[in-house]
């Protein structure tokens, strides 16, 4: 008897980091699940409010090695004001504002009563009331990490706890082993009387009434946070990651330099191959520094602080410099070499590289950044500390001697916590493997999934 392909549809945030991993998901789901012929997958896309030619070529640019993936880009609908709102905030009423057209096409979509799920983001959760009224079973996706929706789960409560007086010095969250400083918490849960936190606060409150949470995470990394969410009111959750992605990020840089040729600084370091300078460079020589599709730096003062230390240290370098003004709401630097000590180019020639494109994290800037950050270093031993609560635009300036320390102490060979990175990365390979924990936790979403299904 020949089984009925069912279809599973993803909202995910229009943005870059969300939609990649979102992507990454998808087809982990279609190459790994027990029969292939069980599942075809459909990404609804939401237009962002600002022009994003990076994520169009992205997508644009995808292999076309999955028939069973496709999109559906939805119409325009207009935005909240983007500069008076915070960003929480914005991205929760925007989704709010298309609540009607997203049921509209889920209706339509499910014209064939084939529907089996529905992911959504994780700010997305206004549309758990859609899933319900098309009894369709609806799951989060929460691609941060299990400690930070441990947070959010647990923020209701805290709520109660604290009132209007706000959070203490520390704060006890049962997904984390250690007393969490409030200094390290996200700026939007900070101040418990801005807009932001409040849509935190409903966020943490609505994720109980989803059928599940798939978290990019593994067992292996997270095991007592993981542990700390099951059972209670939190719904069943599957730690299906790391979740990465390797050709994508090739896509959106080779897109991001072709767009930024005519930018007047650094021409040179701009079209260089940084694949190339890296293939010679010894085996873990290369320290990496990069701030998030957000992060870009305000303050000059603080470009020349991170150049200096680099300098300082002696290690060979791949530095992601953006301009500030990338970053949502962002100004300042508007020239990427803006900042740059005069000759540095030239005495890191061989030694450093430049690049401008898509980053990937490392010291704390926004978001729940400064939450990984205390994760990595104080919780799992993980990461050296630099500045565990640094702000974008008013975190005061991490000093060349703090850059060339913290750059040292990661680049130290037979240091314990680079031992450590390496034995996780070992683990975090094993987990998507067939017999691993994180390809184990996805088949038993999709039987879940697919138990519930209503015919």
């Amino acid at each position: 008897m020949e089984i009925e392909k069912r279809e599973l549809v993803f909202i995910p945030s229009p943005s870059q980091g969300h939609i990649v991993s979102t992507l990454k998901l998808a087809e982990r789901l279609l190459l790994n699940i027990t029969n292939p012929n069980q599942l075809s997958i459909t990404i609804l896309t939401i237009k962002p409010p600002l022009p994003t030619p990076q994520i169009d070529h992205y997508i644009s640019s995808l292999p076309s090695t999955f028939p069973s993936l496709k999109f559906i880009q939805l119409p325009h609908v207009d935005p909240p004001p983007l500069k008076s709102t915070p960003i929480e905030a914005f991205i929760s009423l925007n989704i709010q504002n298309h609540k009607p057209l997203i049921k509209a096409t889920l209706t339509q979509l499910n014209s064939a009563g084939r529907l089996a799920g529905l992911v959504i983001d994780f700010f997305f959760t206004t549309l758990i009331d859609v899933g319900t009224d098309l009894e369709i079973p609806t799951f989060i996706f929460f691609a941060s990490n299990a400690a930070m929706l441990g947070l959010m789960l647990h923020l209701p409560i805290l709520d109660t706890e604290f009132g209007d007086s706000g959070f203490t010095e520390s704060i006890r969250v049962p997904s984390f082993a250690n007393s969490v400083p409030s200094k390290v918490l996200p700026s939007a849960i900070l101040n418990n009387h801005n807009e932001a936190y409040k849509w935190f606060l409903y966020h943490g409150r609505r994720f109980k009434e989803a059928k599940g949470i798939l978290v990019n995470t593994f067992g292996e990394i997270e095991r007592h946070a993981i542990e700390s969410l099951a059972g209670g009111e939190a719904p069943k959750v599957y730690a299906v990651g790391p979740i990465i992605d390797v050709e994508g990020k090739r896509h959106f840089q080779s897109q991001s330099q072709s767009q930024s040729q005519s930018s007047k600084s650094v021409e040179l370091k701009r079209s260089y191959d940084y694949k190339k300078w890296l293939d010679k460079q010894p085996e873990g020589s290369v320290v990496l520094l990069c701030f998030g599709s957000r992060g870009g730096f305000t303050d000059p003062m603080q470009v020349r602080e991170v150049a200096a230390g680099l300098e300082r240290s002696g290690h060979r370098f791949l530095w992601v410099l953006r301009r500030a003004h990338a970053a949502v709401g962002g100004d300042g630097v508007e020239e990427v070499g803006e900042g740059l000590p005069e000759g540095f180019e030239g005495r890191m020639e061989g030694r450093g590289c430049l690049w401008f494109g898509v980053p990937i994290a490392t010291w704390p800037m926004y978001a729940e950044q400064q939450l990984n950050a205390f994760y990595m270093v104080r919780e799992k031993g993980l990461a050296v500390e630099m500045k565990l609560d640094y702000r974008l635009g008013g975190g005061g300036v991490v000093t060349v001697e703090e850059m060339e320390r913290g750059v040292n102490e990661v680049m130290e060979k037979e240091s314990e916590v680079r031992k450590r990175v390496e034995e996780m990365s070992k683990r975090s390979r094993d987990a998507i493997g067939e017999d691993g924990s994180s390809l184990a936790s996805l088949r038993q979403f999709v039987q879940d999934m697919v138990s519930n299904y209503k015919v």
